[in-house]
């Protein structure tokens, strides 16, 4: 298998240096380009035509937003941004389901995203992407104009159940029967009170399809149904422990509780 291309852009030289670094730790990944400067970066990328971009959503003269808008292409590169927003930030990439590292960042998460990246190129299309994208460039320049802190979600008709296909046949999943659903490596698990499936589908993917009323991200590998709760239960750092009503325990991370507690309707 080739080398998935990559281009990294940040205004912070320590901050390129260190993705680069870690890129080249773990192999498989080839870094095509390397800048600086958002102008130069959209010149360059078309040319360079990267699979992955690394994208840094504050630089001067030309941001991250602008640099996705300037490009063209039927099928535009998987993107992880980079960036020191908080909360609201973090909501619009999480309805859109795209991925995102905050500085500072650790080893793992950034492991995380790399994992998503490559499910992403195996298994998404370009449209799909390019909505998502479109999506999330909109709601964060809206944060840049000084817009209401409220990501809002997409208003279209979820789905009432999933079609989970092996080799040999197919199985119709109520939604509601749904439990929990966890990523996989490039496979999703899907749990219900019945039995599990494993289905080829993006964890993002999914996402997009369930509604985010019930169905929430709370770790970047795991959704829940909030109905599924039984308990919650203190962690350390700001994390939880989410204790299902079959005993099955699950971490929502510290970064999700804002996303949890707006689907719960209430503080934790």
């Amino acid at each position: 298998m080739s080398a998935i291309r990559v281009v990294v852009v940040d205004d912070e030289p320590l901050a390129r240096r260190r993705i680069v670094r870690l890129l080249a730790d773990r192999g498989g990944f080839e870094v095509a380009g390397e800048f600086g400067s958002g102008r130069k970066a959209a010149l360059a990328i078309p040319e360079i035509d990267p699979d992955l971009l690394f994208l840094d959503v504050q630089m001067p003269e030309m941001g991250g937003f602008e640099v996705l808008e300037s490009l063209s292409r039927s099928r535009p590169p998987v993107v992880i941004f980079i960036t020191a927003y908080d909360d609201y930030a973090v909501r619009a990439f999480e309805v859109h389901a795209l991925d995102y590292i905050m500085k500072p960042f650790d080893d793992d998460r950034f492991d995380e995203a790399l994992v998503h990246a490559r499910a992403q190129l195996r298994l998404e299309s370009g449209d799909s992407l390019r909505r998502r994208l479109n999506g999330v460039v909109r709601a964060l320049q809206g944060l840049e104009e000084g817009a209401p802190s409220e990501v809002p979600v997409s208003s279209g008709r979820w789905i009432e159940r999933l079609v989970v296909r092996s080799q040999d046949r197919a199985w119709f999943v109520p939604v509601t029967d749904i439990e929990w659903v966890e990523a996989a490596d490039y496979n999703v698990r899907i749990h219900t009170s019945e039995r599990t499936y494993t289905t080829r589908e993006t964890l993002s993917g999914l996402a997009e399809q369930l509604d985010p009323r019930r169905f929430v991200r709370v770790h970047r590998s795991t959704i829940v149904n909030i109905d599924r709760v039984r308990e919650i239960q203190p962690y350390f750092n700001g994390a939880y422990i989410l204790v299902l009503k079959d005993g099955t325990e699950i971490r929502l991370s510290r970064s999700r509780r804002n996303a949890f507690e707006e689907a719960l309707g209430q503080s934790l």
